[in-house]
Protein backbone atom coordinates (compact mmCIF):
# COMPACT_ATOMS: atom_id res chain seq x y z
CA UNK A 1 0.00 0.00 0.00
CA UNK A 2 1.72 3.19 -1.11
CA UNK A 3 -0.93 5.87 -0.61
CA UNK A 4 1.09 8.89 -1.73
CA UNK A 5 4.21 7.20 -3.05
CA UNK A 6 4.03 5.50 -6.43
CA UNK A 7 6.65 2.81 -6.85
CA UNK A 8 8.56 2.34 -10.06
CA UNK A 9 8.04 -1.18 -11.30
CA UNK A 10 8.56 -3.25 -14.41
CA UNK A 11 11.97 -1.73 -15.00
CA UNK A 12 14.98 -3.61 -16.26
CA UNK A 13 16.29 -5.91 -13.59
CA UNK A 14 13.57 -5.03 -11.11
CA UNK A 15 12.56 -7.81 -8.78
CA UNK A 16 9.55 -5.75 -7.80
CA UNK A 17 7.17 -6.37 -10.65
CA UNK A 18 4.32 -8.59 -9.45
CA UNK A 19 2.23 -6.59 -7.01
CA UNK A 20 -0.96 -4.61 -6.80
CA UNK A 21 -0.55 -0.96 -5.87
CA UNK A 22 -3.15 0.81 -3.74
CA UNK A 23 -3.07 4.61 -4.08
CA UNK A 24 -4.97 7.75 -3.09
CA UNK A 25 -6.63 8.03 -6.49
CA UNK A 26 -8.77 4.96 -6.95
CA UNK A 27 -8.80 2.68 -3.97
CA UNK A 28 -12.10 1.95 -2.24
CA UNK A 29 -10.67 -0.86 -0.07
CA UNK A 30 -7.78 0.75 1.77
CA UNK A 31 -8.19 4.51 1.28
CA UNK A 32 -9.08 5.10 4.93
CA UNK A 33 -5.63 3.78 5.93
CA UNK A 34 -3.67 6.39 3.94
CA UNK A 35 -3.89 8.85 6.82
CA UNK A 36 -5.42 9.39 10.23
CA UNK A 37 -9.20 9.35 10.47
CA UNK A 38 -11.01 12.18 12.19
CA UNK A 39 -11.72 9.89 15.16
CA UNK A 40 -8.01 9.08 15.49
CA UNK A 41 -7.03 12.76 15.33
CA UNK A 42 -9.69 13.67 17.87
CA UNK A 43 -8.31 11.02 20.25
CA UNK A 44 -4.75 12.30 19.73
CA UNK A 45 -5.84 15.90 20.38
CA UNK A 46 -7.45 14.86 23.67
CA UNK A 47 -4.06 13.53 24.83
CA UNK A 48 -2.60 17.05 24.90
CA UNK A 49 -3.90 20.49 25.83
CA UNK A 50 -2.31 22.85 23.31
CA UNK A 51 -3.99 22.12 19.97
CA UNK A 52 -7.67 21.58 19.37
CA UNK A 53 -9.26 19.34 16.76
CA UNK A 54 -10.36 22.50 14.95
CA UNK A 55 -6.74 23.74 14.75
CA UNK A 56 -5.48 20.44 13.41
CA UNK A 57 -8.43 20.07 11.00
CA UNK A 58 -7.80 23.45 9.39
CA UNK A 59 -4.17 22.61 8.73
CA UNK A 60 -4.06 18.88 7.92
CA UNK A 61 -7.55 17.60 7.03
CA UNK A 62 -8.92 17.70 3.54
CA UNK A 63 -8.61 14.27 2.03
CA UNK A 64 -11.88 12.40 1.71
CA UNK A 65 -12.75 8.77 1.09
CA UNK A 66 -15.62 7.63 -1.12
CA UNK A 67 -17.81 7.00 1.93
CA UNK A 68 -17.25 10.59 3.12
CA UNK A 69 -14.69 9.83 5.84
CA UNK A 70 -12.13 12.56 6.43
CA UNK A 71 -8.43 11.68 6.23
CA UNK A 72 -5.63 13.75 7.77
CA UNK A 73 -1.97 14.00 6.80
CA UNK A 74 -0.47 11.70 9.48
CA UNK A 75 3.10 12.99 9.38
CA UNK A 76 2.08 16.61 9.82
CA UNK A 77 -0.45 15.79 12.55
CA UNK A 78 2.24 13.98 14.56
CA UNK A 79 4.72 16.85 14.08
CA UNK A 80 2.14 19.47 15.10
CA UNK A 81 1.11 17.56 18.22
CA UNK A 82 4.75 16.96 19.19
CA UNK A 83 5.69 20.63 18.65
CA UNK A 84 2.42 22.07 19.95
CA UNK A 85 2.03 24.29 16.89
CA UNK A 86 0.26 23.99 13.56
CA UNK A 87 2.48 25.06 10.68
CA UNK A 88 3.60 23.72 7.36
CA UNK A 89 5.56 20.55 7.92
CA UNK A 90 5.31 19.67 4.25
CA UNK A 91 8.75 18.76 3.03
CA UNK A 92 9.49 20.83 -0.03
CA UNK A 93 10.53 18.03 -2.31
CA UNK A 94 11.11 17.76 -6.02
CA UNK A 95 7.38 17.23 -6.38
CA UNK A 96 6.61 20.86 -5.49
CA UNK A 97 9.35 21.85 -7.94
CA UNK A 98 7.48 19.90 -10.61
CA UNK A 99 4.29 21.76 -9.71
CA UNK A 100 6.17 25.02 -10.23
CA UNK A 101 7.24 23.79 -13.68
CA UNK A 102 3.63 22.99 -14.63
CA UNK A 103 2.52 26.40 -13.40
CA UNK A 104 5.30 28.41 -14.99
CA UNK A 105 4.82 26.87 -18.43
CA UNK A 106 1.06 26.52 -17.98
CA UNK A 107 1.03 22.95 -19.23
CA UNK A 108 -2.56 22.20 -20.32
CA UNK A 109 -3.81 25.31 -18.48
CA UNK A 110 -2.90 23.87 -15.08
CA UNK A 111 -1.92 27.35 -13.87
CA UNK A 112 -5.47 28.65 -14.34
CA UNK A 113 -6.85 25.63 -12.49
CA UNK A 114 -4.45 26.11 -9.57
CA UNK A 115 -5.41 29.79 -9.35
CA UNK A 116 -9.04 28.66 -9.05
CA UNK A 117 -8.14 26.13 -6.36
CA UNK A 118 -6.14 28.71 -4.39
CA UNK A 119 -9.34 30.76 -4.45
CA UNK A 120 -11.26 27.75 -3.05
CA UNK A 121 -12.92 26.87 -6.36
CA UNK A 122 -12.59 23.14 -7.09
CA UNK A 123 -11.65 21.86 -10.54
CA UNK A 124 -13.77 19.11 -12.02
CA UNK A 125 -12.10 16.37 -14.03
CA UNK A 126 -12.79 12.64 -14.16
CA UNK A 127 -9.52 10.78 -13.66
CA UNK A 128 -9.64 7.04 -14.14
CA UNK A 129 -6.04 6.17 -15.00
CA UNK A 130 -3.47 5.94 -12.23
CA UNK A 131 -0.19 7.78 -12.55
CA UNK A 132 2.81 5.46 -12.21
CA UNK A 133 6.36 6.43 -11.37
CA UNK A 134 7.63 4.56 -14.45
CA UNK A 135 5.72 6.95 -16.73
CA UNK A 136 8.25 9.73 -16.31
CA UNK A 137 7.07 13.33 -16.28
CA UNK A 138 3.28 13.74 -16.66
CA UNK A 139 2.48 15.22 -20.06
CA UNK A 140 -1.19 16.21 -20.06
CA UNK A 141 -3.75 17.66 -17.67
CA UNK A 142 -5.11 14.30 -16.47
CA UNK A 143 -1.63 12.87 -15.91
CA UNK A 144 -0.51 16.01 -14.09
CA UNK A 145 -3.47 15.90 -11.71
CA UNK A 146 -3.23 12.13 -11.27
CA UNK A 147 0.41 12.57 -10.23
CA UNK A 148 -0.37 15.46 -7.86
CA UNK A 149 -3.16 13.41 -6.28
CA UNK A 150 -0.97 10.31 -5.92
CA UNK A 151 1.73 12.42 -4.26
CA UNK A 152 -0.82 13.89 -1.83
CA UNK A 153 -0.59 17.45 -3.17
CA UNK A 154 -4.26 17.56 -4.15
CA UNK A 155 -7.44 15.90 -2.94
CA UNK A 156 -9.73 14.02 -5.32
CA UNK A 157 -13.27 12.80 -4.78
CA UNK A 158 -15.83 11.95 -7.47
CA UNK A 159 -14.21 14.19 -10.08
CA UNK A 160 -13.60 17.13 -7.70
CA UNK A 161 -9.97 18.20 -7.42
CA UNK A 162 -8.99 20.71 -4.76
CA UNK A 163 -6.21 21.80 -2.45
CA UNK A 164 -6.92 19.76 0.67
CA UNK A 165 -5.81 21.95 3.57
CA UNK A 166 -4.03 25.04 4.84
CA UNK A 167 -0.64 23.34 4.85
CA UNK A 168 -0.76 22.64 1.12
CA UNK A 169 -2.57 25.88 0.35
CA UNK A 170 0.51 27.70 1.68
CA UNK A 171 2.74 25.60 -0.59
CA UNK A 172 0.65 26.38 -3.68
CA UNK A 173 0.42 30.08 -2.77
CA UNK A 174 4.19 30.15 -2.37
CA UNK A 175 4.61 28.51 -5.78
CA UNK A 176 2.37 31.14 -7.35
CA UNK A 177 4.35 33.94 -5.68
CA UNK A 178 7.40 32.99 -7.72
CA UNK A 179 8.75 36.01 -9.61
CA UNK A 180 7.13 34.78 -12.81
CA UNK A 181 3.69 34.97 -11.21
CA UNK A 182 3.48 38.50 -9.80
CA UNK A 183 0.06 39.06 -11.35
CA UNK A 184 -1.29 35.87 -9.75
CA UNK A 185 -0.13 36.80 -6.28
CA UNK A 186 -2.05 40.07 -6.59
CA UNK A 187 -5.42 38.29 -7.10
Amino acid sequence: MTGVLPIKRYSTGSALNMFKEYTMLNDPSFEKYFGFTEEEVEALCRQQTILTLEDVSEWYDGYQTRDGSRIYNPSSVVCALEDGVCKSYWTTTGKMDEVLFFLKYNIDEVKEDVIKMVNHIPVWLEIKKEYTASQGRPENRKEIYAAMIIYGLLSYNDGEIRIPNKELMLEFESSLEDSGFDYVAAL
